[in-house]
């Protein structure tokens, strides 16, 4: 199929020219001032691989329009490329920082626009196959890892999955989508906890506490150090600087500059550092058996430790869903990708496979399916 390409211009006149110039297994779209190419764009999920953007466009001219694009997330990655008539200066400096990629002169050369166009669009396609093939990597990588914690120690594992899914939650109501970085940094975090150094120095210590309290407040301290750890081995990984930044944010308080300033304010590390902070502070406290009311009242007063108040309102919204979620009953045969168990999982010979509040992955269903005796088990399940 090929390309779609939106020309945005006022004259009929150069429309037909350009339309004739395109090739005819070429989609075009047209819109004739800057309203209507942004409506055009915001309302649609078929995106143009290409646009044509005329600097004189009426309503909206095409600087501001093409800096309006490239401030939705959906469109920025759009190539656009200007159209300029021979007695008008072009700001050839000013096009490009708007985010043009390159520009084309009236009276059009037909061999000269064909090829600036095939060539961004060629760009344009191999960009998203790299961003693709990156965005399966990081989606293999987290289920070899959630394999790995679910072998070596189901209580890791759920501690792991549950702090991604309320994270990727929380992410979903403030409204911000870009969230590999921060579920890598959840898988990742579970890392630290296998380590042997820090269960026997955990054991150590509550040998010696009779408080259930200091119980889940070493618990929780004990997480937060072991991301040093997490964050330790994901710098061996090449390209992963962001998820290592984030758990690196995410061992320590919120520092006294980001108190009370808008989560639009923050930095993406530290956003999603805080974020996390917060769910595994939240996940102990819950799992002990605590009113969630409770947990999250005693983090907007907290004396001891600043938690955003935009996130721990977004994570009380994550909360009230799940419990007005609905609860299915469901065979093993017919688990699907992002359910959450609402029991624990055994295996037939009554080994803990994964515990309640699991949300389940592709591999941990091929997982279970394993064990044919267990596909016409019935299982309590919410829908992610």
């Amino acid at each position: 199929m090929g390309a779609k390409i939106l020309i945005v211009e006022e004259s009929p006149e150069m429309i037909d020219i350009l339309l004739d110039i395109l090739p005819e297994n070429m989609k075009k779209q047209v819109a004739t001032n800057g309203i209507a190419a942004l409506a055009l764009l915001r309302s649609g999920n078929d995106l143009p691989d290409l646009i044509l953007l005329d600097i004189k466009v009426p309503v909206i001219d095409g600087f501001e329009l093409c800096r309006r694009i490239k401030e939705i997330n959906k469109l920025k990655e759009i190539p656009v490329i200007f159209i300029s008539s021979p007695n008008e200066s072009l700001d050839k400096v000013k096009a490009f920082d708007t985010g043009a990629v390159d520009y084309i002169t009236k009276p059009f050369n037909r061999e000269e626009v064909l090829a600036r166009i095939e060539t961004h669009l060629e760009l344009y396609r191999s960009r998203r196959i790299i961003k693709e093939l990156y965005s399966e990597t990081i989606q293999g990588i987290m289920g070899a890892m959630n394999d790995m914690l679910l072998i070596a120690n189901p209580e890791v594992s759920k501690y792991s999955n549950s702090i991604k899914f309320y994270s990727e939650k929380i992410m979903e109501e403030l409204g911000m989508s870009n969230v590999w970085d921060l579920k890598l940094a959840c898988v990742f975090s579970g890392l630290g906890m296998l380590s042997e150094n820090v269960k026997k120095a955990e054991m150590k210590h509550i040998d010696n506490i009779s408080n259930p309290i200091e119980d889940i407040e070493l618990s929780i301290e004990k997480a937060y150090k072991s991301l040093k750890l997490s964050k330790d081995i994901i710098n061996k990984i090449p390209r992963f600087q962001a998820v290592s930044k984030i758990i690196e944010n995410a061992r320590f308080s919120l520092e006294e500059e980001y108190i009370d300033i808008p989560i639009e304010d923050m930095e993406s590390e530290i956003l999603k550092g805080h974020i996390l902070r917060i769910v595994i502070f939240y996940f102990y406290k819950f799992e002990e058996g605590e009113n969630y009311i409770h947990i999250l009242n005693e983090m907007r007063i907290s004396e001891r430790e600043y938690y955003s108040l935009e996130i721990i309102e977004a994570l009380n919204k994550v909360q009230n869903n799940l419990i007005n979620s609905e609860i299915s009953n469901i065979k093993i045969k017919e688990l699907r990708p992002k359910m959450i168990l609402v029991e624990n999982l055994y295996c037939p010979q009554g080994r803990l496979m994964l515990k309640s509040g699991s949300e389940l992955s592709e591999q941990m269903i091929m997982l279970i399916r394993n064990f044919e005796s267990l596909e016409d088990k019935k299982i309590d399940i919410m829908k992610g």
